[in-house]
C-alpha cells in the first residue's frame, strides 16, 4: 500500500498508524488496477463483468445493456473501458424484480 500512497493513488494517513481506507477509496483504487489484478466473474468476487451480471439478473447480455441504458442497473467503468457491476447491487435489483412479479 505504501507504494500506492507514494504514487498518489491513495491518500496518506498519520505516520505510524494503520491507514484505514474507505469503501469509496478502495473502489476507486480497484477501478484503476489492471484487469488481471481485479477478480471479476468469480462466484464470490465484489465486482462482476457483464456475463456474470446477466446471469445474476436472469437476462441475456443484450437485455442487461438495455437495463443499463435505462438506468435500472448501476455500473462503474473500469480503467480498461469495460463496465463492471457490484455483485450486491445486482442481487438487490434481482430481488426487487423477483418481488415485483410475485
Amino acid at each position: 500500500m505504501a507504494r500506492h500512497i507514494e504514487a498518489g493513488r491513495l491518500p496518506a494517513g498519520p505516520k505510524r498508524q494503520p491507514r484505514k481506507v474507505s469503501r469509496a477509496e478502495a473502489e476507486a483504487f480497484a477501478l484503476q488496477l489492471p484487469s488481471s489484478r481485479v477478480p471479476f466473474d468469480r462466484d464470490t468476487s465484489y465486482w462482476v463483468g457483464a456475463t456474470q451480471a446477466s446471469r445474476i439478473l436472469g437476462v441475456n447480455v443484450a437485455r442487461l445493456n438495455q437495463l443499463v441504458a435505462k438506468g435500472f442497473v448501476p455500473f462503474e467503468v473500469h480503467a480498461d473501458g469495460r463496465r463492471i457491476y457490484r455483485r450486491e447491487q445486482l442481487l438487490t435489483v434481482a430481488n426487487a424484480r423477483e418481488a415485483r412479479w410475485h
